[in-house]
Formats: C-alpha cells, sequence, structure tokens
C-alpha cells in the first residue's frame, strides 16, 4: 500500500487541464476533525481509474477505500512536514534515518515471525540481506504509522449493502 501510496502522492493531484468546480460530496473520514471529502478521494484515484468500475458498487467502494488510506497518509505527512518546514519527502527521509539502520535482531525477528511461510531450505543466512533490504524499505511505513497513531482518524464511508441473490431455476432432475 505504501509504494502506491507514494506513487500516488508523487504524482500529485493538480488537473492536467481546466475542471469546472467540483462538489465536495459527503465526508467519508475525518483526521482529527479535519473532514475528508468524497471528491477529494476520487481526484486522488483520478475518475478515470474508477471509470471501468463504477457500475459495481463493491469494486468501487474498496477502491474508494484504498483511496482513502492513501489521502489519509498524504494528510499525515503533509501536515508533520509542514510543521518541520520540511517537503513531505524530505520529512520522510529525515524521519527514517532517526530509526537508524536495520539491527540483526530485527532481521531475526522479521524471519521467525514469517518462518512458516518459506521452504524449509531458505535458511536465514540466505534471507538475511533480503530481510534486511526488505525493513529497511518498510521504514517509511512505520513512521506513517505512527502518525496514524497519533491521530484521531474516522472511516465514515460504510461499505454497500450486498445485492439480493438471483434466483435461479434448477430442473427437477438437477
Amino acid at each position: 500500500m505504501l509504494a502506491m501510496t507514494l506513487a500516488c502522492a508523487s504524482r500529485g493531484t493538480a488537473p492536467t487541464q481546466p475542471q469546472s468546480p467540483i462538489e465536495p460530496g459527503p465526508v467519508i473520514a475525518t483526521i482529527d476533525g479535519e473532514a475528508i471529502h468524497l471528491s477529494a478521494v476520487d481526484q486522488w484515484l483520478k475518475d478515470d481509474w474508477m471509470s471501468g468500475i463504477a457500475e459495481d458498487p463493491t469494486q468501487l467502494y474498496q477502491l474508494r477505500r484504498a483511496g482513502i488510506e492513501g489521502v489519509i497518509d498524504d494528510m499525515l505527512v503533509g501536515r508533520a512536514a509542514a510543521q518541520d518546514g520540511l517537503s513531505p519527502d524530505a520529512y520522510l527521509d529525515k524521519k527514517t534515518a532517526a530509526l537508524g539502520p536495520v539491527s540483526d535482531t530485527e532481521v531475526d525477528g522479521f524471519y521467525e515471525r514469517n518462518k512458516n511461510r518459506l521452504r524449509p531450505s531458505e535458511s536465514i543466512e540466505k534471507l538475511r540481506k533480503t530481510i534486511r533490504a526488505f525493513l529497511e524499505g518498510d521504514r517509511s511505513v512505520r513512521v506513517i504509522s505512527e502518525l496514524r497513531e497519533a491521530a484521531k482518524i474516522d472511516i465514515l464511508m460504510t461499505q454497500p449493502a450486498k445485492p439480493p441473490a438471483e434466483r435461479q431455476s434448477v430442473p427437477a432432475g438437477g
């Protein structure tokens, strides 16, 4: 998700062509009382991504739900960066560097928590470098998680009701 968040954050939300004012739509989440409107999430996701699935309320909900998470992450990092007088990228770089290098204890712990998903031939010695690289890349997720823990986040958008099951005729012998 972080990769999606960072990729989407880097693309910005500025429209490429003049657009008419967008109605903000309903409030679907809040961070410390600050509203996040449906239109902000749709803009973050880019409406053209959603055009193909707008017919399916469940898929649209799932896409928007992921979008809410991305908008929240962007807003939290943006706020924290502004307080420190930094750009969001510089803020994340500073905070991840402050966590220091990944320790052998962290690598060992990760391996122990996940070894039941690995082949028996994949020893920690073979995977240590890969695990360390993964954990180093995961540092920004940790920074964002800390920002999330410090904020009061309310997701107000609800999952759509499931459509009634379609009745099908079954032949008497079937």
